[in-house]
């Protein structure tokens, strides 16, 4: 996402780091291919739409 323009703050927020550390660490070892964050980062939204559905 930051090779594509993404800001390290959006990320931070999509991954639900408190600390903006955390997700700069994280940056250095990630070697994922956009095909892997797309199938990870659709289950995650998948499953907390499944969380909010269920708390309403």
């Amino acid at each position: 996402m930051l090779r594509y323009g993404r800001a390290i703050r959006t990320i931070q927020l999509m991954l639900g780091h408190a600390d903006i550390k955390q997700t700069q660490r994280y940056q250095r070892y990630l070697n994922i291919t956009d095909e892997e964050l797309r199938k990870a980062m659709t289950g995650v939204w998948e499953r907390r739409r499944q969380l909010r559905a269920v708390g309403q």
